[in-house]
């Protein structure tokens, strides 16, 4: 019999892993195929979502001009979108190159005696490698067509959802055609790899380790060598397919590393101390605690890689709640962060001291008061440049009672955006006068400040140092950063007044409404992700119990029930996930960081009842992969079998 139809029938008697390790493959090609059709289609989900968001634009001419300039604008919500779907095609493969080779690890060390065998009998590493191969190429293949299949749909279903228009692409075309082979590249990689490092990890041991656990002298480990490779290999691939988010995938390359290396770093020195207090006999052997207790961190990569992987779920489940169940509040607080203000009030006309004015003064409000006006950029001298923008909009700061620092600049000074700042020729740090008087150009004023916001500008400067005038074409303006409850009196105290009150309450009910529907396929994705995590950590379980058969049986051999037995050895897992849900808020802290950082450009809001939620999901999910893992074992296999050898 050749080895491949040998080790393909060995796959016959391994249906169940075979099956786990083609459904975890298949949800990351689902994951990846839909990222990159999603970036290859995110200009026109744009396009076709602000014709439906605003169904008065199909009556303009020049829509398709207007809308390619405000699509191609740096802070596009949608683009940001796009580039959190790569976000997350780059996160189904770095989890999956994780938790495949968690898994194939874990599965090989529980046939580490078959290996020995194998290896006395003949078995050589050109029989490792084609090994690998195979699994590498039916994983490979089997998950990328399901996956892309799966992507496909998933993308059917968001162009529907999102574009209101299905068939942006048919399924059997040349570029899906192209993405197929692309996934079926990355899966056969990750596959082919992770099994040969696992396996050449457990051939490389010496083999009186693997059958007695005596320790041995080492052969040459050339594993390491190809995990080099591997990550090589693959930031190479995710660097061409996403080479506009090249950034991106740069720092969350970092993050993760960080966030990987810390976790097995404090989980390795933890279970190390708790073996080490352990073996002085601190806790009593009376209970089942204390023999789990015992038993406990026996073997400190392992409990450090499980207790990783559980972390990796938790993160996930502990970032995503806290981002779905606080989305308008932090939509809010980021608002006010980067923009310096929640509410403007806008009194028609030029106002030395308005109505607005003495009652804002009289209910005790805070503002920044200025005169704002559009204009256009011919009124100021700068010519006309066909396919960009006509007109600006210009602020001018009168006076603050709140301090804020958002609209101060010294005497003599002024600020501006950037695209302002390039049409009129500005440079920082340099003396224009292009407002009348020799100003210095001394501040940006961050984001945009045009796009998706209630009050748009453009540029601000004092009143003092303006040089152009102000007359009633000019409208009045009172900046003010409050909160929700100040907001609301707000617009009940000047009902009657001839003003208009714009809210952030307003703006982030029109984003979140815009984005509700990309939102709920990232949300599927992101559920996904956890499914996959989730998947991994049964499959590990599942293989370590396995080799702990023998383990269990002794239990009952010296007087414990089967249910006592196996408490023992559940006690020990949940110990392993309450450390990790534990350990989880630090890390959540850091994930949840940069993802609030990347998106909304503020802090993570970690709140109690998310904690409290996701430590009670990780342990119940760890009591459950145990039984059903547990349960599974002990009905393909019977206990009559460990008791003969």
């Amino acid at each position: 019999m050749g080895k491949p139809a040998f080790f393909l029938r060995f796959y016959k008697s391994q249906k169940m892993r075979f099956a786990v390790l083609v459904f975890i493959f298949a949800f990351a090609g689902a994951i990846l195929s839909c990222s990159l059709l999603v970036q290859s289609n995110n200009k026109a989900y744009a396009r076709a979502q602000a014709k439906n968001w605003d169904s008065e634009l199909s009556d303009h001419a020049g829509i398709e001009d207007d809308l390619d300039r405000e699509l191609d604008y740096e802070f596009s919500v949608f683009n940001l979108m796009g580039r959190v779907m790569g976000i997350f095609a780059l996160g189904s493969i770095l989890i999956v190159v994780w938790g495949c080779s968690s898994i194939l690890m874990f599965h090989n060390r529980s046939m580490e005696k078959s290996y020995a065998m194998m290896k006395i009998f003949g078995m050589g590493n050109r029989d490792i490698f084609i090994r690998a191969l195979v699994e590498g190429v039916s994983f490979g293949v089997l998950g990328g067509l399901l996956g892309d299949a799966g992507g496909y749909f998933l993308f059917s279903h968001l162009s529907k959802k999102l574009g209101h228009t299905e068939g942006f692409i048919p399924m059997f075309s040349g570029e899906m055609f192209q993405i197929l082979l692309l996934v079926v590249a990355i899966l056969t990689v990750i596959a082919f790899f992770g099994n040969l490092i696992s396996g050449l990890s457990i051939y490389e041991m010496p083999i009186i380790f693997l059958l007695f656990g005596r320790k041995g002298e080492k052969e040459k480990q050339t594993n390491r060598i190809y995990w080099v490779i591997e990550c090589i290999l693959l930031y190479a691939m995710v660097s061409v397919l996403f080479r506009k988010n090249w950034k991106d995938i740069n720092i969350m390359l970092l993050i993760c590393a960080v966030i990987v290396l810390v976790l097995m770093v404090i989980f390795y020195i933890f279970f190390h101390e708790q073996g080490r207090k352990r073996n002085h006999g601190i806790k009593t052997l009376e209970k089942m605690s204390g023999i789990s207790y015992r038993f406990l961190c026996s073997r400190h990569k392992r409990d450090a890689m499980l207790a990783a992987t559980v972390s990796v779920g938790a993160i996930l489940i502990c970032v995503g709640a806290n981002f779905i169940f606080d989305f308008s509040t932090s939509l809010r607080k980021a608002y006010s962060k980067n923009n310096g203000y929640t509410t403007v009030v806008e009194e028609p006309g030029f106002r030395e001291q308005g109505m607005v004015q003495k009652i804002l003064d009289k209910n005790g409000y805070l503002y920044t008061k200025g005169y704002t006006k559009e204009m256009k950029y011919e009124d100021i001298g700068v010519k006309q440049v066909e396919g960009e923008w006509d007109e600006f909009y210009a602020l001018v700061i009168d006076g603050q009672t709140d301090n804020s620092q958002a609209f101060q600049v010294p005497g003599g000074c002024f600020a501006s955006e950037n695209y302002f700042s390039y049409r009129c020729g500005l440079d920082l740090r340099e003396e224009s006068g292009i407002f009348g008087k020799d100003l210095k150009f001394s501040k940006r004023t961050g984001l945009g400040n045009v796009m998706w916001n209630i009050f748009p500008y453009n540029f601000f400067v004092n009143r003092s140092d303006f040089g152009w005038g102000l007359d009633d074409t000019w409208d009045t303006v009172f900046i003010m950063d409050i909160d929700l409850e100040a907001e609301e009196k707000l617009e009940t105290i000047l009902a009657g007044q001839r003003c208009n009150v714009m809210t952030t309450t307003e703006s982030v009910n029109e984003v979140a409404e815009l984005l509700s529907d990309y939102l709920s396929v990232v949300a599927v994705t992101g559920i996904m992700l956890i499914l996959v995590t989730g998947t991994f950590f049964y499959s590990m379980v599942r293989s370590d119990l396995l080799s702990r058969k023998k383990e269990m049986f002794l239990y009952q051999v010296f007087g414990a029930s089967r249910r006592k037995a196996f408490w023992v050895v559940f006690l020990e897992y949940l110990m392993i996930a309450w450390t990790a849900a534990v350990c989880v808020l630090a890390a959540s802290m850091l994930v949840g960081g940069f993802v609030y950082g990347f998106l909304l450009r503020t802090f993570y809001p970690l709140s109690a009842p998310t904690v409290i939620i996701t430590s009670l999901s990780v342990t119940i999910f760890v009591l459950g992969c145990c039984y059903i893992a547990q349960w599974i074992n002990f009905r393909s296999g019977k206990m009559e079998m460990i008791r003969d050898e």
